[in-house]
């Protein structure tokens, strides 16, 4: 029985304080050395492997798509590469989590950005956009999850000035990613 209590205070000993992220050596004292060691290899190993495929990518896309596109195409298909990289960051530097999703919500934001302008360039512009899409064409912004909250965004008439109201938002979504990291990066290093 004594013996129970003391592996019990020594795991609550090494444990960090509620609210708190581990150090790497908390870490390691938790999962043991070769659970660490399965978990800094086999993240090293994805990030690896996300980035070779997005090497490949690259090449195929500089050979095969028209130019104009090649920069859009890489933002958006780098997603992966960069959730594989910043988790990998994230596990090896754990008390840094909070700064690293606040960097990756910036990346995320451009890329949404150049995910609007990609299709925009596929469909042909704005006015290509809705002469494919017909006359009477709708759109609905009240699609699940948020369909109770955007009760005033039900079925709106698709039309030229609405989509250039797509694009007009877009470079906002780049411009509240980078405000989100100023304000955020002061914060997470207090």
């Amino acid at each position: 029985m004594a013996e129970h209590a003391s592996t019990v205070d020594t795991y609550n000993h090494s444990c960090p304080a509620e609210g708190t992220l581990p150090t790497m050596s908390q870490l390691q004292q938790g999962m043991g050395v070769s659970g660490t060691a399965w978990l800094y290899v086999s993240s090293v190993l994805v990030c690896s492997v996300n980035c070779a495929m997005f090497l490949i990518l690259v090449r195929k896309f500089i050979r095969e798509v028209p130019e104009r596109q090649v920069p859009n195409l890489c933002w958006v298909t780098s997603l992966f590469t960069a959730i594989s990289f910043f988790t990998c960051l994230m596990i090896f530097l754990p008390r840094s989590t909070e700064f690293l999703l606040a960097a990756y919500r910036v990346y995320e934001a451009m890329v949404i950005g150049r995910f609007v302008e990609l299709n925009l360039m596929w469909y042909g512009g704005e006015k290509q956009l809705v002469n494919n899409v017909g006359e009477n064409a709708f759109m609905r912004f009240n699609l699940p999850p948020c369909c109770c909250c955007l009760l005033c965004l039900r079925n709106k008439l698709l039309t030229r000035k609405r989509v250039k109201h797509v694009r007009f938002y877009n470079p906002m979504i780049s411009t509240m990613g980078h405000c989100h990291q100023l304000i955020l990066t002061p914060m997470s290093s207090l």
